[in-house]
């Protein structure tokens, strides 16, 4: 997945969708991590203030590559060998942490509403 308009899109969806969810002066700061195979990572932290801002971090060979660029502490080891499916959810005490495959139905605004619900109601499952 490296196609930008496609993942601000979906970022822009997941924000209206979530902001619902927030107080009125909490934005979302995004840094979406691409890979050349295998889709992109999107890491979430909520901003007080409200000031909405996306950032893109490069392209990877693939999601493994990519994760290592992420502070996160789920996953450790050689990240090479892991694969992805679907939308992956990372909950942290500090931000949420996508990981999505490059299928298109991934990037829709209904995923994102979907990914939202998932994150809301079930947390993260």
């Amino acid at each position: 997945m490296n196609n930008k308009k496609t993942v601000q899109m979906y970022i822009n969806s997941f924000r209206s969708e979530f902001s619902q969810y927030l107080k009125n002066n909490i934005g979302l700061i995004t840094s979406v991590y691409f890979a050349k195979t295998g889709g992109a990572i999107i890491e979430i932290e909520l901003s007080v203030g409200g000031k909405n801002k996306d950032k893109y971090k490069g392209t990877s060979q693939n999601l493994g590559n990519a994760l290592k660029n992420v502070k996160q502490s789920t996953f450790g080891g050689n990240l090479n060998g892991f694969s992805f499916v679907g939308t992956n959810i990372i909950l942290e005490p500090s931000k949420i942490i996508l990981i999505k495959s490059d299928s298109p139905n991934e990037w829709s605004s209904t995923s994102a509403k979907n990914d939202i619900d998932k994150i809301i109601f079930n947390g993260g499952m």
